[in-house]
């Protein structure tokens, strides 16, 4: 690093000062205080901006009223300005100042100063070394540590903080994005024999604000299985599942609460507890949404577990279990056999078929619906299978499948199946679960891909 660069930018940031201090009363300063070189890297700049943002919100929550000027990331490292109106209170600035760097994860590595035109407010505290916590100014006379242990541990600092900010923010986004997907498959409307914005399908129990409810009742959980998806070591996919198993038990139960006792969504809670974790656990490992990357982890988590669970619940009477021994087509698996073979119901038609249509320049609706008319025809539905027959449910999908051959699907085919639904009181809740999957695959891979162009 040229040593003239940084006596420059020194410069310009000291006239830069003065030009606003002609201006306002008072002036805040935020910058990095980082020993040795380079003074400013692509880490410390993104991580800078984080905390210049937390900053500002913090004194503008405060009623501070600023004046941010533009961030500047030069040779002398990086640095924001702000200009203060006459109402704000320089020596109370600089206790709220102070205060921050106290409740800040990096706040040791933070020079937060304030300036009036009589000059900086100063507090007559004197700052730790990051090392031992002496004086810094003792540890600095003494020289008793050398600058690259001192800039190591900055540069440790600012990293582990920064991949704790990553996670965190890539687990709430997971989290938006399922619940968004489990709103949007509800919401859409028409949904032959499902619940939608019209009427109830084949269901006298349950309604479009039931599903509403549920929903809402599952949302803080889904932010806790991202988080186990980052921390998955990627070894014991056995254990990893209880854990989800765990986690999924108590989603069921905050469910049931919400709605009385009616199951409106344990299928989708089983497939997007393994769908989180999955999106979570493969960005964890730098992959670039890749399905087939998600395919793996979901198999890996669920090897064999047809096998376990028929073997663990031979006495259940559920009609999953029952079906599960009953037919020989291991597609009758349900959401057991989606898990186990790396849910191919979604990654080999649901979205495809949803790409394919937003492709084509039809509405998100439109692609949601097509999604979903692909995925009835394709899947052999328990919950149809369960409320009918085998014959009846393959003439479901075969009309699914004509509804499905058009795009956008003729209101007529439409029409027809829902009339088949209410005959046969059937209803593809299966479908509706992998729809919501679909989705949730598409809006996080999405939101991750503009993440990673701003970075």
């Amino acid at each position: 690093m040229n040593r003239a660069a940084i006596l420059s930018a020194r410069e310009q940031r000291a006239q830069e000062k003065q030009r606003l201090l002609a201006k306002w009363p008072v002036i805040v300063s935020l910058s990095f205080n980082l020993p040795g070189l380079p003074k400013s890297t692509p880490l410390t700049q993104a991580a800078f901006d984080d905390v210049a943002q937390a900053l500002t919100h913090y004194l503008c929550a405060h009623r501070c009223a600023l004046h941010p000027q533009p961030t500047v990331h030069d040779a002398a490292g990086d640095h924001v300005l702000w200009a203060g109106r006459p109402s704000c209170d320089a020596v109370a600035l600089k206790a709220l100042t102070e205060r921050f760097e106290g409740e800040h994860p990096l706040g040791r590595l933070l020079d937060v100063d304030i300036y009036t035109p009589e000059g900086p407010i100063r507090s007559g505290k004197n700052k730790r070394c990051l090392i031992c916590d002496a004086p810094a100014l003792v540890c600095m006379r003494a020289q008793r540590h050398s600058l690259e242990t001192l800039r190591a541990y900055c540069d440790q600092q600012l990293a582990d903080w920064w991949d704790t900010q990553q996670a965190s923010r890539h687990a709430r986004m997971l989290a938006s994005s399922m619940t968004r997907a489990l709103l949007d498959e509800v919401l859409l409307t028409p949904k032959p024999g499902l619940v939608d914005q019209q009427d109830c399908g084949s269901h006298d129990d349950m309604d479009l604000p039931l599903f509403v409810q549920a929903i809402s009742a599952l949302s803080p959980y889904w932010e806790r299985v991202a988080r186990q998806g980052i921390a998955f070591d990627g070894e014991n996919g056995h254990d990893a599942l209880i854990a989800l198993r765990r986690l999924g038990l108590e989603m069921e139960a905050a469910m049931r609460q919400a709605t009385h006792g009616i199951n409106t969504h344990k299928g989708a809670i089983f497939l997007g507890c393994l769908a989180v974790f999955a999106h979570a656990y493969a960005w964890r490992c730098g992959s670039s949404s890749h399905p087939e990357d998600y395919r793996r982890i979901v198999r890996h988590l669920s090897r064999d577990l047809v096998a376990r669970d028929m073997k663990a619940l031979h006495n259940d009477h559920s009609y999953g279990q029952r079906l599960l021994q009953t037919y020989e087509d291991a597609r009758v698996g349900g959401p057991r056999y989606q898990a186990e073979h790396g849910l191919p119901a979604v990654f080999d038609h649901g979205l495809p078929a949803l790409e394919a249509a937003l492709n084509s320049g039809s509405t998100a609706d439109t692609a949601s619906l097509h999604a979903l008319l692909t995925l009835m025809a394709h899947v052999l539905d328990t919950n149809v299978l369960h409320r009918s027959s085998l014959s009846v449910t393959h003439r479901f999908m075969a009309l699914a499948q004509q509804a499905a051959a058009t795009l956008p699907p003729r209101a007529e085919d439409i029409e027809h199946l829902q009339a088949f639904c209410r005959r046969h009181w059937i209803s593809a809740g299966g479908c509706a679960d992998l729809l919501a999957i679909t989705l949730f695959f598409h809006y996080a891979d999405h939101a991750t891909t503009l993440h990673a162009a701003y970075q």
